[in-house]
């Protein structure tokens, strides 16, 4: 994994984004994206090669991990938004050593 998990490295302000219905005047509605609370501290970390080989083919779901501070209740429907960029969370979030100080989300940028 790339460099180290401190504080330091949460150089990136970030949205989380949850999709939601919003009426379209004619009786249905489109999907929107709603930011989900405040912005957020975190590292992107674009993936290796190395790191995308899984048992000798590319992982071609995952292009990035993002590091933050601990959250409850992020949702793989949602996604993150860092500037003009989106990032899609492919897989439940990790929660390192079980202590609830940090998590890694392994997402796979929208382009």
């Amino acid at each position: 994994m790339p460099g180290g998990f401190g504080r330091g490295s949460r150089n990136k302000l970030v949205r989380l984004e949850k999709q939601v219905k919003v009426p379209n005047g004619f009786g249905g509605y489109t999907m929107a994206w709603e930011q989900v609370g405040d912005p957020i501290w975190c590292s992107i970390w674009p993936m290796t090669k190395k790191q995308m080989l899984t048992q000798g083919t590319i992982n071609n779901e995952i292009s990035h991990e993002i590091r933050m501070d601990y959250r409850s209740k992020i949702k793989t429907s949602w996604r993150i938004t860092y500037g003009d960029r989106h990032f899609a969370i492919a897989a439940p979030p990790i929660n390192p050593n079980e202590d609830d100080k940090a998590l890694t989300l392994l997402v796979k940028e929208s382009l």
